[in-house]
């Protein structure tokens, strides 16, 4: 994350604010298993309808990131023998978090459209997809493969796992409806999280889903850490009333279109290939020819002070591509981001078994 656009001066206000008469009381009590009423109210109202997501105050569960409503849902709907289908590349996290319960894994393969539904999700019992921006390669899901998941976790009684984790970075046109917001049946949990936006340090995310759900994750949670720190959920909830939360999404969302319309020019200056990278995310995903080793793009690049990131560990396999690297745009001030990829530029070739 870029800390010189953490809005510090007005998360500070929020935090001073909570502490005091009327907020103490939520702020420091043992709420045993409770949330803040006022940040869930806040999320119904003025959060969740931005992204089409209607819910009452009992189908949302804060968590402590996106990682535990991960967690959560883990324990709850899986075990041995379970089968959860996951985007192919995809996210490593989630991933590992199915892996642990015991539960097989089966990839579903993604194109410029997003997920690829398969046949038929008969025998699936959750599938997880980041519709918003696609983790890693930051892809829109398409609104008719999301119409068309629907239909067939409908058919086979899967429960999808929309992880909206950074939705709100979203350069051109207008956000897709969340799959949540056309969900018809209560199967979609919908996954989203502060921490892309805010600061991954706060730890703080939330979900949505049917009330029975969020009664059973609740429990869950009650005994692995009772609840998220109260102050901080007061907090977030007084930093979002007071219009600073969307005032500094405005300001972060401005400052991240100009990195990445700097990296979209640098990448089709600098490297061999042209590419179209997608409106959206935090990072560029960039496709080699077959012959480029990412893996040692990536050792070269770091030689030079260039840091990216070798795709392969985001596809399951034994031998997954290794002509995918990821480059990300949060962090490095705007001036740095063009000498840097001119550097990745000068070092392809050598990566490629030709240099």
């Amino acid at each position: 994350m870029d800390f010189r656009a953490f809005p510090a001066r007005a998360w500070a206000r929020a935090l001073n604010d909570a502490l005091y008469h009327p907020h103490a009381q939520f702020s420091l009590q043992d709420s045993i298993a409770a949330d803040d009423p006022l940040l869930v109210e806040t999320l119904c109202t003025r959060l969740l309808p931005a992204r089409g997501v209607r819910a009452e105050p009992d189908e949302v569960l804060v968590t402590v990131g996106s990682q535990q409503g991960l967690d959560l849902l883990s324990r709850a709907l899986l075990g041995r023998g379970s089968v959860v289908a996951v985007e192919d590349p995809g996210y490593l996290d989630a991933r590992h978090i199915f892996a642990r319960s015991g539960a097989e894994l089966r990839p579903l393969p993604v194109n410029a459209s997003g997920l690829q539904p398969p046949a038929t999700l008969a025998g699936v019992d959750l599938l997880h997809v980041t519709p918003s921006h696609h983790h890693p390669t930051n892809v829109t899901l398409s609104i008719g493969r999301r119409r068309e998941l629907l239909a067939l976790a409908r058919e086979s009684g899967t429960a999808i796992v929309e992880d909206d984790y950074d939705s709100e970075f979203r350069y051109q046109g207008r956000p897709t409806p969340a799959l949540k917001g056309l969900d018809e049946t209560g199967q979609v949990v919908y996954l989203g999280t502060f921490s892309k936006f805010l600061a991954p340090g706060l730890r703080l995310g939330y979900l949505v889903a049917s009330r029975e759900l969020v009664r059973e994750l609740r429990d869950i949670r009650r005994y692995s850490v009772r609840h998220p720190s109260g102050h901080t959920q007061r907090a977030l909830a007084l930093f979002i009333r007071s219009g600073e939360y969307h005032r500094a999404v405005r300001r972060y969302r401005a400052r991240l279109l100009r990195k990445w319309e700097a990296a979209c020019t640098a990448v089709n200056t600098h490297l061999p290939w042209r590419s179209s990278p997608p409106p959206g995310g935090v990072s560029l995903w960039m496709t080699g020819p077959p012959t480029l080793d990412g893996r040692r793009l990536a050792q070269l690049a770091q030689r030079r002070g260039v840091l990216i990131e070798p795709g392969d560990l985001y596809f399951l396999g034994d031998d997954p591509p290794r002509n995918h690297f990821r480059i990300g745009l949060a962090a490095p001030q705007l001036a740095a981001i063009d000498p840097g990829i001119a550097i990745l530029g000068e070092l392809v070739e050598a990566a490629t078994g030709h240099g």
